[in-house]
């Protein structure tokens, strides 16, 4: 075969080449070709700026009632009566917070009484007592309580550790006294926050406001199973 007819030949077969590449979709620089599109309906689509939509982002998990970014829920508490917790709302309202209030019953340690057992009669309660009071303890009384009757009271405290040193004193002049913790049932108020978009921009402020006691904090609790009631207007 001389040079002309292999010229010939080598174009034939670029021209087929080409041709078969033209037939099958193929072009210099093209992606792969997309697979079908999903069928859009545009009677449900919603602008993002119209009324009603709203914007949630990827992943977003569902809000547990009465949960905070802060990881939980919290109260605050507690009013020994229902004029301090009257207060307390108005303090919430300001914010504004949604609460939910609750009178809850619980047992209350009120004191300490360091006393010695009832004695066989009053005059010898009255003995004894004349007795302490040479040794220096002079703060006794005859107790008349139901149970109690002709036993001595030696003190009464607040604090208990002011108690235990009292016993010890005691125990140094041989005297056998011993302790008694007193209580009574109380009706405590509690303001139960409910659930807010974002309890960590208003929790230091909680936590410094003058609620009415030392004794009153802000404490965390575990989240309701539902949301409570906003605020009255």
């Amino acid at each position: 075969m001389n040079t002309a007819a292999k010229t010939i030949f080598a174009l034939l077969v670029l021209a087929n080449v080409g041709l078969v590449l033209w037939a099958t979709g193929f072009r210099p620089g093209s992606d792969v070709p997309e697979g079908p599109r999903p069928a859009l309906h545009s009677d449900k689509m919603r602008l993002v700026d119209e009324f009603g939509a709203q914007l949630l982002a990827r992943n977003a998990r569902p809000t547990t009632a009465g949960k905070t970014e802060t990881g939980g829920c919290y109260r605050i508490g507690p009013f020994a009566d229902a004029v301090q917790a009257d207060k307390a709302n108005a303090v919430l309202k300001e914010i504004p917070l949604a609460y939910e209030r609750r009178a809850e019953e619980q047992t209350v340690v009120t004191g300490y009484r360091v006393y010695l057992p009832p004695l066989a009669t009053r005059e010898a309660a009255e003995k004894k007592r004349r007795e302490l009071s040479r040794l220096g303890f002079k703060d006794s009384s005859v107790m008349q309580e139901e149970g109690m009757e002709n036993a001595l009271s030696l003190g009464l405290f607040t604090v208990e550790a002011n108690a235990q040193k009292h016993l010890q004193a005691l125990a140094a002049k041989k005297i056998d006294a011993r302790m008694q913790t007193l209580s009574q049932a109380r009706t405590l108020h509690w303001l139960y926050l409910g659930a807010v978009e974002s309890l960590a921009g208003v929790l230091p402020r909680l936590q410094a406001a003058d609620w009415g006691g030392t004794d009153i904090k802000v404490e965390e609790t575990p989240c309701p199973a539902a949301a409570v009631s906003p605020p009255p207007g």
